[in-house]
């Protein structure tokens, strides 16, 4: 029987219920095909990641407050201090008591799906109108690219899109990008602070 590299004991305990649902006992391997249990797993990690970049409760709470600091540095003190955020960052917190990457990355992205797009549109016009011109680092075209996604509702659901493209360091500081240049021209139209749109509107 074929097992994905990688694929510790530790790891098919916990996928053990989600692969149950699919039809399939680890107990009784023997009597699975290899594909049937490939397409399964693969099933399953489709589920896993929908989980992990669409928080909610607590996890969703966490990872927000985790991008509201990111997004103010990089509005007022640079992107040294971004860099520090997301530096402490969690691959995962089963117990959802850190910010996760994937979290921040899924937040961000279904955020300016529903401030930009056409359908939602909950951010002021000139933050809607606004795409960002003259990117000059990677993270500022992967910016440039979310906010163009997101002004057509695409921004979340060009997730793998956008991993296998840019990978997931570029494109959550991408995002962190992207949240800031909307929040700036937010702040503009509101005549509020870039802090202020944060708090209101990140979470």
């Amino acid at each position: 029987m074929y097992l994905e590299p990688g694929l510790g004991q530790a790891v098919l305990s916990r996928l053990a219920p989600l692969l149950a649902d699919e039809g399939i006992d680890l107990d009784d391997l023997d009597n699975v095909d290899p594909q049937s249990l490939q397409e399964a797993l693969h099933r399953v990690a489709e589920r896993v990641n929908l989980v992990a970049f669409t928080p909610v409760g607590r996890a969703r709470s966490v990872a927000a407050l985790a991008l509201r600091e990111a997004v103010d540095a990089r509005a007022s003190d640079g992107d040294e201090r971004v860099r520090d955020v997301l530096a402490r960052l969690q691959p995962e917190s089963p117990d959802a008591a850190e910010a996760t990457v994937a979290a921040c990355i899924g937040i961000s992205l279904g955020l300016l799906d529903d401030w930009l797009s056409e359908e939602r549109a909950e951010a002021p016009p000139r933050a809607r109108a606004h795409v960002y011109r003259g990117a000059r680092t990677p993270s500022e075209h992967t910016a440039r690219q979310i906010i163009v996604l997101a002004r057509h509702g695409a921004a979340l659901s060009s997730l793998g899109q956008l991993i296998v493209e840019h990978g997931g360091d570029d494109l959550l500081f991408g995002c962190v990008v992207a949240l800031c240049d909307v929040a700036r021209a937010w702040s503009l139209e509101s005549d509020e602070s870039v802090a202020r749109v944060l708090f209101e509107h990140v979470r």
